[in-house]
Order: C-alpha cells, then structure tokens, then sequence
C-alpha cells in the first residue's frame, strides 16, 4: 500500500465474504525528514508458500537505496521465499548512512500435506513353522507387527500370525494391510499367489488392484470384482480379497479403508498389482494398476495401457 499521506494513520483490513473481519491500524510517521530514523523495510508476517509444500513466504517492501539480507531463503523482487517451516527468519536491513538493522521474524509453521504411499503385499511364502511375504512401497518406512524386515521381504513370520504391514510418508500419513497366516506350514499345500494393492478413492467408494499368478480363484468381502480391481468398496469398510485352490489353500488380504476421500492428493492416484510373468510374452512380466479419475500414468520399461503394464524385461522375482 502506497501514497499515504504523512499525519494519516492507515486501516487495512481484510473479509471472507464481507464478515470474518481483520482490521490493522497504521499509525503515521511523525515525519519523514530524517531517513534513518524510521525503518527502511517494511514487513509481512510469514505466509505458508503455494508452491514449495513445507516453506514459507515473508513480503517485504524496501526504502530506495536500501538493501535486504536474509538468513535463509532467497530476498528477490519483495518476496523472501524458501524459508523452510520452523526455521526463524533473521532479515538485515542496510541503508547508505545509517545503522544496519536486524529484524527477527518469527518461523512460520507450514506443515507438509500428507500424501499417503502405495502399498502392495504378495502372498505368503512358507518356511517351516515360520513364513515370509514380499511387499513393494513408495517409501522406505515400512514396518510390521511380526517378523523382520528384511530389504523388501518380511520375514520369520510364526505361522498362525497375521501379520500387520505399515508404510509411512509422515505422521500419521500411512497405509496399512494385512495378510492372513497360512493354516499349517506342514500340509502339502501350494498357496495362491495373490498380490493386493493399497485403496485408491472414487468418491464415496475406493477401488483396489490385485494380481493372481498361477491357479484360483478370487473371492471379496466388501466390494465388487472388476477384471484385476475391487471396486466400489464403501468408506470405512475394509475389504478382505482371497485367492484359494480346490476351496483350501487359502491366500487372505485385509485392506484397510482410507479415513476419507475428501483430499484428492492425500491418497494414492494409482493402486498397483505386483508382478505376474506374462503369458503371452515369455520373459517378460505385467503389472495390473488402476488410476483415479484424471490421473496419469508413465513407467521406465514396458508400455502402460488399459490398466496393465507389459512387456517388463524379466531379471528376478
């Protein structure tokens, strides 16, 4: 705000729809004859910035001839910019003929969003009384309730214990799914190889991805099977998806419910599938994935169509 006059105090305010009022009263310089005696810097308070998540902004406006330090972020063009939240800013202000001055502005707290990760478990492997599940995650926190983790494995899991599997990107920003023990690790049994992504949102409902490598077949409590996703899977509801063998062999994942579908970026835009050697294609292997509404998907080998990634150069599995 500019060209106001000496002797005239200033109101600036501020309304969301006409109420919800913040009102500041300016008061004047006395005058403006001597330059040092009144600041050569005006400032705002910290802003939570837009466009770099976890920063903030402080505007700021110079006298002529003045010039502007910062302790951390970048002074340009009025703005002081990537100030990351927590951190005080410290701003001196220096001006031909007068006493630098320092100013000290109070960090602003701008918290990170939560984007929450993907999460895809793979069914159990048995190893004598113990058994192992593989998990592929967009972060490296991972955790469980049993076992060990052990790269992206998780191991030495007693048999008759599910085993509880979270990713987290921040506090309380995580994604977890359960994978039902096998019966007995003893019986001649070979389990399905099922693997189930995390819950992506569409609407009032959420959609999970799955892959079944080899013989079964696929039941779900909670939702609708569509080609290689669950859709329409209430909020608040967690859906379980099964892949048996004859009626036994029973491979069993619970996914938990997202909390709410309200923030399209707190979720996941895509639920994926873990790999499956293709068929068709010998050496290679396909990824099954579902996207949100709008989202877009690349990858670094293969081709993305139709909710299916193919022609992945096998190394391992």
């Amino acid at each position: 705000m500019t060209n106001i006059a000496i002797g005239t105090n200033v109101i600036i305010s501020a309304s969301i729809n006409g109420s919800c009022v913040s009102s500041h009263t300016v008061v004047s310089p006395v005058s403006c004859t001597n330059v040092c005696e009144n600041p050569a810097i005006t400032l705002s308070g910290p802003v939570c910035s837009t466009s770099a998540v976890g920063t903030y902004v402080v505007n700021y406006t110079l006298v002529s001839g003045a010039t502007i330090q910062v302790s951390s972020g970048t002074a340009l063009n009025g703005v002081v910019s990537g100030v990351a939240s927590g951190v005080p800013l410290s701003v001196t202000v220096s001006l031909a003929g007068c006493a630098d001055k320092v100013i000290l502005v109070p960090a602003g707290s701008c918290a990170v969003p939560c984007q929450k990760p993907t999460l895809t478990l793979a069914s159990p492997v048995c190893n004598g009384s113990t058994y192992s599940v593989i998990f592929y995650s967009s972060v490296a926190t991972v955790t469980a309730n049993a076992g060990q983790v052990v790269g992206n494995s998780i191991t030495g899991i007693p048999v008759g214990t599910a085993v509880s599997v979270t990713a987290t990107a921040g506090a309380g920003c995580v994604e977890v799914q359960t994978v039902a023990s096998p019966a007995s690790c003893t019986v001649s049994c070979t389990l399905p190889d099922l693997s189930v992504g995390q819950p992506i949102c569409n609407g009032n409902t959420y959609s999970v991805s799955y892959s079944l490598n080899g013989p079964g077949s696929v039941s779900v409590v909670g939702g609708t099977i569509v080609g290689n996703t669950v859709t329409n899977i209430a909020i608040g509801t967690n859906v379980i998806i099964s892949a048996s063998i004859n009626g036994s062999c029973v491979s069993s994942h619970t996914v938990v419910s997202p909390a709410s579908c309200s923030n399209v970026c707190e979720n996941p835009a895509i639920t994926l599938s873990g790999p499956v050697c293709s068929t068709s294609a010998v050496g290679t292997y396909v990824v099954n994935y579902t996207l949100v509404s709008g989202a877009t998907i690349q990858v670094s080998s293969g081709t993305a169509l139709n909710g299916v990634v193919s022609g992945v150069a096998s190394v391992y599995r």
